[in-house]
């Protein structure tokens, strides 16, 4: 997800610009659609602990700064081109969404880490 212009700005924007008007109701559709599939991955974690704890530790970035689908895809592609032979992903500091798609895009075998199991490499 990308910065999001507050739609109380918009038909300032629009007046200065009839080209930008439509692109930004694009950007806030996909928007929009992002954050209720986020959300539906994650809401069963959310409900529980109330915030996206694994947003804020787990990311090296402030808690201002959000995780977009670029930082996600870039971790894929990383990981794709070192070709690690197995990833270990952490259940408690990775969102679901990412998880499913670490699990369907990565080559590497990958296994999800339960807090309390037991795991022989």
């Amino acid at each position: 997800m990308s910065f999001r212009i507050s739609p109380v700005w918009w038909p300032i924007i629009a007046l200065s610009s009839p080209v930008l008007l439509p692109y930004l109701f694009i950007k806030n559709r996909r928007f929009k659609q992002n954050v209720k599939k986020a959300l539906a991955v994650n809401e069963e974690r959310i409900e529980k602990t109330g915030l996206k704890v694994q947003m804020i530790w787990g990311t090296g970035k402030p808690p201002w700064k959000k995780i977009t689908e670029k930082d996600l895809e870039r971790t894929i592609k990383f990981l794709n081109d070192i070709r690690p032979k197995h990833v270990f992903l952490s259940a408690h500091d990775t969102c679901d969404y990412s998880i499913n798609r670490f699990k369907n895009d990565l080559k590497s075998e990958t296994t999800v880490l339960r807090a309390g199991g037991v795991y022989k490499i």
